[in-house]
């Protein structure tokens, strides 16, 4: 009977331990927690982000007329604001915010002063934007450290 009476015991312990019945009155417990940051949001966000920044920066290595300008900052600013930010890595989503303000700052420069002449503020804008994707090459590769895939360029 000895030997019954230890295997109860022992399976109570046990039921004990599992239910949890040994915790302390001011423990929550934990619930699983889903991971906030989706890895393949996270890339199709940095693969429309950085198509939508290459398209910018090339667009303003031609001469181009600022009314031309301006609609096409607008066009570039409002694809960033349709794309979804549920599930991407926030400083990503943070450079995307970056690069749409500079866009519609961009898009108010032109609109302002309205040429089908040759707009002197071009390399201004121009250097503004590779500055940025040199920004956006940094993040990459911070990206690409903590998600462990490889971001292309």
């Amino acid at each position: 009977m000895r030997g019954i009476s230890s295997r109860a015991c022992l399976v109570c312990f046990v039921l004990v331990a599992l239910s949890g019945c040994g915790r302390s009155s001011n423990s929550t417990p934990q619930e699983p927690v889903p991971s906030a940051i989706d890895k393949s949001k996270t890339v199709e966000y940095w693969n429309q982000v950085r198509t939508i920044s290459v398209a910018a920066t090339e667009y303003f290595r031609l001469k181009r007329t600022s009314t031309d300008a301006a609609e096409r900052c607008r066009e570039l600013a409002r694809r960033i604001e349709q794309l979804p930010i549920v599930g991407v890595d926030a400083e990503l989503v943070g450079f995307g915010n970056k690069l749409r303000s500079t866009l519609r700052e961009f898009d108010r420069l032109f609109s302002d002063s309205p040429s089908e002449m040759l707009d002197p503020n071009f390399a201004a804008v121009r250097q503004r934007l590779e500055a940025l994707d040199s920004e956006l090459a940094a993040l990459r590769l911070r990206l690409t450290q903590s998600y462990g895939v490889e971001f292309g360029f």
